[in-house]
């Protein structure tokens, strides 16, 4: 990268931080006053990526497919099945520079990222420049520059022209990379000499150490009085303040702590008027349901009612009507409509017919029990 600086293809010096994807390897690189900085391998490799997208999508794809996707299709213009899944691709992607970067900034005390060039070996149609520079925040261009090749419109690997253009530099502008196979020598300690050299330097600090330890200790004894003294004071006006302070808040949580009893109290009051609200709600209306139901069957069969009882044993409900009709015939076969109707919901029981001779009618008491 140095040799963008140098043939002032970039002339930002800022703090411009450099991503490539290749099929094999992606790597983050951060370069500050046109000076490498630092660098980072991510794993968002072509490749890595369409390990990453089949996990996403859940089924498999096949990678000539998925470099074709990418090459082909603008997320910002496509609805295709596979959008959803690369945009939380391309989101991760983002997440992992943006830590990076947080981490630089951080670990080199850079202010800012002034710039970010990001591109791939392969052609992207969705400008994952624009998305980066929405989703971060920081500027971003496509990792592409004008070497003054002739391209006939055909995509070129950023990798071949840079490494093209670092063998045009001069060598001491390059970066000089030790791979010798000799060992670098031994530590200073660990040299014949330097032993010899730290036990003379030992020797004379043991010679020095006890009056120097006195004096020193001496010293510091009557520096640390004072200090104390002033800390002394200091503390003693903030235990005053403080002291005060806890008091006025203990009275404060006294008062806050009735109040909260009170308004736990009208809170407890209030919950169960509701819940009694609710349950009268809820149990009017399936009565009124239920008596709905039954109503229909004794107009089916011409049978009146002359009264409805209603109550609940051991949480049962249990309705008795008192039934009316010009036959006995209407009654029976009302029973055993509804005993058949109903035989999954309702027991039944009616235990006698009365006739009235007076008023020419056929009486009988019908017991419903909610199963």
């Amino acid at each position: 990268m140095k040799s963008l600086y140098t043939k002032e293809l970039v002339e930002t010096s800022g703090a411009d931080c450099f991503v490539y994807l290749q099929e094999n390897d992606a790597f983050l690189t951060l370069y500050h006053e046109k000076e490498f900085l630092y660098t980072k391998s991510i794993k968002f490799s072509i490749e890595e990526m369409h390990e990453r997208f089949c996990e996403i999508q859940g089924e498999r794809i096949d990678y000539e497919e998925f470099k074709g996707f990418l090459s082909t299709t603008n997320l910002k213009y496509d609805d295709s099945e596979y959008k959803t899944s690369l945009i939380k691709l391309y989101k991760e992607l983002f997440a992992t520079i943006n830590d990076v970067l947080t981490y630089a900034k951080r670990a080199f005390e850079l202010d800012k990222i002034d710039m970010i060039y990001i591109g791939s070996s392969i052609y992207l149609e969705s400008k994952l420049d624009e998305m980066l520079e929405s989703i971060l925040a920081i500027r971003a261009r496509v990792f592409e520059f004008d070497y003054g090749y002739e391209s006939n419109e055909h995509y070129i690997d950023q990798m071949h022209p840079l490494m093209h253009l670092y063998t045009t530099i001069r060598e001491e502008e390059k970066y000089i990379a030790n791979f010798t196979l000799f060992p670098r020598p031994p530590k200073f300690l660990q040299r014949e000499s330097g032993k010899l050299i730290a036990v003379s330097a030992a020797s004379l600090i043991l010679a020095f150490i006890y009056p120097a330890v006195y004096w020193t200790l001496s010293y510091m004894q009557g520096v640390q009085l004072d200090l104390l003294k002033d800390k002394y004071s200091e503390v003693h006006n903030i235990r005053v303040t403080r002291e005060a302070t806890i008091k006025n808040k203990k009275a404060d949580l006294q008062k806050n702590l009735a109040l909260l009893k009170e308004e736990k109290e009208d809170f407890a009051s209030k919950k169960a008027t509701l819940k009694k609200i609710k349950h009268v709600k809820n149990d009017y209306v399936m009565k009124a349901k239920e008596l709905t139901m039954l109503t229909k069957d004794l107009n089916k069969f011409r049978v009146k009612v002359e009264d409805i009882k209603y109550k609940e044993e051991n949480s049962t409900k249990i309705f008795i009507l008192d039934l009316v009709a010009s036959r006995s015939l209407k009654i029976t076969k009302l029973l055993k409509y509804i005993t058949k109707a109903h035989e999954d919901t309702y027991k039944f029981d009616l235990e006698k017919i009365i006739y009235d001779d007076e008023t020419k009618l056929y009486f009988s008491t019908l017991k419903a029990t909610k199963l």
